[in-house]
């Protein structure tokens, strides 16, 4: 069957940018191909549609495909928004209403005596799967895409030590740290825990430096 092409003509915007801020805007009207270009998504058709339910077809510009972003950003389970000063599209992963574990999402760009255990850890009796440990610190960079930061505490008995140990979670997002949350726990005590990260890029997660080297672990920590 001879594919089917027609014309149609947009306009298209041309944005000058430089160290983030935008100086100026020009307009360009351009020729281009609407195609009858077929999308699969993950092995299963898919009709890109608009807000309306209407049927949109991907166009073609100088050997260049073009889809409709905001189509295919919900086919993809993505969120998408505009921002109308920066004239910019924002594409973000969705948060799962019940978060997602911080150590299934991401690595921590720096750490100090951080550990991954290889199965799931018992805490008071109960499961923990995807914690860590940490003797030190470690630190995230959250990109301000999350909310709340959740999870379990706990300080396990090991030999004679029996002193508290301090824990401190901090925003590291500007070179003056703020302190988000702080609990000083007896060896064996566990303690559930829910900290606001909204537009917080890099957190650091450890041990008050009189304690360091008294192993923390973090039961089942999630973002959401």
């Amino acid at each position: 069957m001879k594919n089917t092409k027609r014309l149609v003509t947009l306009s298209l915007i041309l944005v000058l940018i430089t160290t983030s801020i935008v100086f100026g805007a020009a307009r360009k009207e351009i020729t281009a191909i609407c195609t009858d270009i077929k999308i699969m998504i993950n092995g299963h058709d898919f009709i890109p549609r608009n807000v309306n339910g209407d049927a949109v077809m991907p166009i073609s510009y100088e050997g260049t495909t073009y889809l409709p972003v905001r189509a295919i950003a919900n086919a993809l389970d993505m969120e998408v928004s505009w921002d109308q000063e920066t004239r910019t599209v924002i594409l973000n992963d969705k948060v799962a209403e019940d978060g997602f574990y911080l150590t299934e999402l991401m690595q921590p760009y720096e750490s100090y005596g951080f550990e991954i255990p290889a199965n799931s850890v018992e805490i008071g009796g109960k499961e923990y799967k995807n914690s860590f440990s940490t003797s030190s610190d470690a630190r995230f960079e959250l990109a301000s895409h999350y909310n709340t930061f959740t999870g379990t505490i706990y300080v396990p008995k090991k030999g004679n030590f029996d002193e508290a140990v301090n824990i401190k979670i901090k925003d590291i997002s500007t070179i003056n740290d703020k302190l988000l949350y702080t609990r000083t726990l007896e060896p064996g005590v566990f303690i559930n825990f829910e900290i606001n990260v909204k537009d917080i890029d890099k957190i650091k997660i450890g041990v008050d430096g009189d304690y360091r080297g008294r192993l923390v672990i973090f039961g089942s920590p999630k973002l959401k």
